[in-house]
């Protein structure tokens, strides 16, 4: 604390006696340090008395007897009707004489209030009255609001940082203040003002100290309830006390956001056997599930079905544990197809998705009996002149691009797809003879571009020259032919 010596800043009005021979002065102890009376605030306040200069009384024997009446309350918060001090036996002749007033005034469910003490000043000389005066003192507003400065989601369920229906997220929450003071020892409380909305964690707090330039942060968890609507936020209420009893009340909200996790079958592989589904054979089908969105899929419960006549699924449930965004991950299910499965019957599944926030994706593959899913084929092929005589026909001496339109017949995606060429021709020369085409989606095409390159070697006799493709995504190979014609 620290003293100052003050009228005006008390909200004082003066000076004022009814002798011109004392002058009474004051100096405030306040708690805050701001120089103001504030409500709730305990306070020392110095009464002064002297002899004015232009006196030629001999002030002897003197008491002084300030009395502060008002909204007062003793350090037990119980009302009081005055706080009085005295200093007897004073000789103002050659000093001064003081008392120092200790008192707090009764706080109110406002910072902002303001209100009025009043100071009776009595000074008797000899056992005269001497000066009897009225000071009125005024109780100023506090100068300082605590606020919320900022409130962000810094941990969440599904890592997208932000809360989502039915997670449980960490909330950073940043107190400020505003104002010319300084708050001191203050407590908090934070309660849900929504009923989709819990408060788990951190909802008590203390602010020592906190000025206007500065930020105190505190961890708050929260859980959402399933039924809350996604783009309603949830209401908070945000409850100060200072030390002084003077209350703020702020009511911050948290966003609540649809949660963009967007699951989808990437690919399927027969993992068991020669790769192929095949009659009266048990398969383990291996599903990759991809996210698509931008929050991570949590503890996803997946089952596998189907409608077909021809299938049993006997190991229909997997569980998918943590699937980030842009991320796949891998999980195997089991089937058996009969025995009495006709060759080449194409069997519809169907994947049921539902993550911890209880949210339902649906997706669907084909697989067909001899195959594992995957029917890559060579549709078409063309060639581009390099260097040559430019009529575009192929001819000894000149080299090419070969262009090749790949497509997947098959039920599901074929995944990383990588096509290689082979020549036993001592008179063609490949020079790329690999490409990675990348996936390739089920019923999808693609066509390469100057990926391939071969030379027809001056020696080449002219006809047909026969080009071997082989394509490759995961366990499944096809081996293809075609065919170039040299003029």
């Amino acid at each position: 604390m620290r003293s100052v010596l003050l009228l005006s800043a008390l909200g004082l009005s003066g000076c004022f006696g009814k002798s011109d021979d004392i002058v009474v002065t004051l100096e405030l102890f306040d708690d805050n340090t701001d120089d103001r009376i504030n409500a709730g605030e305990p306070c020392d306040l110095d009464v002064f008395i002297e002899q004015s200069e232009s006196s030629y009384l001999s002030l002897t024997d003197v008491t002084l007897t300030a009395t502060l009446s008002g909204e007062l309350v003793d350090s037990e918060g119980e009302a009081v009707d005055s706080a009085e001090c005295t200093a007897e036996g004073a000789d103002l002749t050659y000093g001064a004489a003081s008392c120092r007033l200790s008192f707090q005034s009764a706080w109110v469910d406002a910072a902002l209030a303001t209100g009025e003490l009043s100071l009776d000043v009595l000074v008797r000389a000899d056992s005269d009255d001497v000066h009897d005066e009225t000071i009125p003192v005024d109780l100023l507003p506090l100068r300082v609001e605590p606020v919320v400065a900022s409130l962000q989601v810094s941990h969440d369920e599904n890592d997208d940082l932000q809360c989502s229906p039915g997670e449980e997220c960490t909330l950073a929450l940043a107190l400020g203040v505003d104002g010319a003071d300084t708050l001191y020892d203050a407590h908090f409380t934070l309660a849900s003002a929504a009923s989709d909305l819990t408060v788990a964690s951190g909802a008590t707090g203390s602010i020592w100290s906190l000025a206007g330039d500065e930020t105190d942060e505190h961890l708050v968890q929260v859980e959402v309830a399933p039924t809350a609507a996604p783009g309603t936020p949830l209401g908070l209420e945000l409850r100060f006390v200072d030390e002084y009893g003077n209350a703020w009340t702020q009511a911050p909200q948290v966003p609540i956001v649809a949660p963009d996790t967007r699951l989808q079958v990437s690919s399927v592989l027969v993992a068991s056997g020669d790769g192929a589904l095949a009659a009266g054979e048990y398969a383990a089908l291996e599903v990759t599930l991809e996210n698509l969105g931008t929050a991570s899929a949590v503890d996803v419960a997946a089952i596998l079905s189907t409608t077909s006549p021809h299938v049993t699924v006997s190991n229909p449930n997997a569980g998918y544990w943590y699937i980030e965004s842009g991320q796949t991950e891998t999980e195997t299910f089991g089937v058996e197809l009969h025995p009495d499965t006709p060759g080449g019957t194409a069997v519809d599944f169907y994947l049921t998705m539902e993550d911890e926030l209880g949210n339902v994706y649906t997706d669907g593959f084909t697989l067909v009996e001899g195959s594992s899913g995957i029917a890559l084929t060579v549709d078409d092929w063309a060639v581009q002149e390099i260097s040559g005589d430019g009529d575009g026909a192929i001819e000894p001496g000149e080299s090419f691009y070969l262009d090749l339109t790949l497509s997947n017949l098959g039920g599901v995606l074929a995944p990383s797809v990588q096509a290689e060429l082979r020549s036993d021709s001592a008179h063609l020369s490949l020079t790329d003879d690999s490409e990675s085409i990348g996936d390739l989606g089920a019923g999808s095409s693609t066509t390469t571009s100057a990926g391939f390159r071969f030379t027809v070697l001056a020696s080449h006799p002219g006809g047909a020259t026969p080009i071997g493709v082989e394509l490759r995504s995961g366990s499944t190979t096809v081996d293809t032919e075609l065919t170039l014609v040299v003029d």
